[in-house]
Formats: structure tokens, sequence, C-alpha cells
């Protein structure tokens, strides 16, 4: 979308505090896609997940983003591999996101 308007949101902060209570198998703990997924709710298959864990990707996946960002700061882990993209930082990243804006 050439000429788009391309805002945040940065008045929402959602967090998942299983590991700090210690609790198993909670739904919005990555990679499982809850806090994605919960209120509000957000058009995810026009959203675009950025990430720097695989977990984030797997998250973004299976709630079904548009595109998923991976940004490889190089941790001791393994990369995602089913990301539509790697890049090195955040300002590779949104420049990725506004070519993918100008092409549709």
């Amino acid at each position: 979308m050439a000429g788009a308007d391309y805002r945040v949101n940065r008045n929402t902060c959602l967090l998942c505090l299983a590991e700090v209570r210690r609790t198993d198998g909670c739904a919005c703990r990555k990679p499982k896609p809850g806090l994605l997924t919960a209120a509000p709710a957000y058009a995810l298959n026009r959203s675009i997940l950025v990430g720097d864990r695989w977990r984030d990707i797997e998250a973004g996946r299976q709630a079904g983003c548009r595109a998923l960002v991976f940004v490889d700061y190089g941790y001791d882990e393994p990369a995602p591999v089913d990301a539509d993209t790697h890049v090195r930082s955040l300002a590779e990243a949104a420049d990725w996101i506004l070519k993918l804006e100008d092409e549709t």
C-alpha cells in the first residue's frame, strides 16, 4: 500500500507470567499463540510478526499471521526454518515490511 499511513499501537503490552508462576501448559506461553489470539482481537491474517526467537515465529505461525520476520541476533539456539525472511536488525525488518506492503 504505497502512501499508506503506518501506525503501531504502543498502548498494549501483553505478557505471560507462566514462567514466573511456574505454570506448565499455559496457552499464552510461546510457542503457543495464546497471547496473540487473546483479546483485544487483532486481524492476525493481516499482521506481521517480528521476533528474535524460534518461539516467536512458531507462535505467529500458529496464530495465522500474514508474515513472519525473524531477526537473527545470533543466539545460541536453533533458528526457525519457516519464517518468511531472516534479517539482522529491526531496521532491516522494517525495510522488508515496507517493501511487502508496497507490493500489495
